[in-house]
């Protein structure tokens, strides 16, 4: 995660996006014309809503990142707070990589006048960026395509594991009726007895062989 100024034809606007690193896709954005913390909260808000909760949560030093609002949050939620020290810029590369291709392929070929301009530019821009723009490091394919691919996988086995009779009478509610947030939920939750289970499965094997 991290904020970036962006010039305006009179005025700047500070955007503020969240990344999955993996898959370099962009989970939320927000812009506001000051440096508070609040719409920082407000893209973390959007991000959980809309992907579920995160185990980390890397930042820069900044002192929205350093505020009690943010912090607290990540706390209360059991995020895992990751913070880059002094000098360590790189970091945040992929974030940088971000902002680089944002400025040139969209802010410096524009001269917008109003914030719901600049909203309107960015939000078609993420969404090449997410949906369309192709990754070399993602074997050609666009970043959403990727993250959802991973997470389908991951789902699956959860559903597999979640429909074993042994887990049956933990949760009452069809698989198929959970949605997206629910789901990662209870992937965060199952990973461990998934882990413990694979491994009693290859004790197994290797006891009969």
């Amino acid at each position: 995660m991290d904020i970036i100024c962006l010039p305006m034809r009179r005025k700047f606007l500070y955007l503020v996006a969240i990344m999955d690193w993996h898959t370099r896709t962009v989970l939320a954005w927000r812009i506001s014309n000051t440096l508070e913390a609040d719409f920082c909260v407000e893209a973390l808000n959007n991000a959980i809503a809309r992907f579920g909760l995160s185990d980390t949560m890397n930042t820069d030093q900044g002192r929205q990142f350093m505020s009690f609002a943010w912090i607290d949050w990540l706390r209360r939620s059991g995020v895992r707070i990751s913070m880059d020290g002094k000098g360590l810029f790189l970091n945040n590369v992929f974030v940088g990589r971000l902002w680089r291709s944002l400025k040139y392929g969209c802010v410096y070929l524009r001269a917008w006048e109003t914030r719901s301009e600049a909203r309107a530019g960015i939000s078609r821009w993420i969404g090449f960026h997410n949906r369309r723009r192709p990754h070399s490091a993602l074997g050609g394919k666009p970043p959403a395509v990727v993250y959802w691919q991973r997470n389908d996988q991951q789902m699956q086995k959860v559903a597999l594991f979640y429909q074993h009779p042994s887990y049956s009478n933990r949760i009452s509610v069809p698989w198929v009726c959970l949605g997206h947030s629910d789901k990662t939920h209870l992937l965060k939750t199952f990973r461990p007895d998934l882990e413990t289970r694979r491994d009693h499965q290859r004790s197994s094997l290797s006891d009969h062989h």
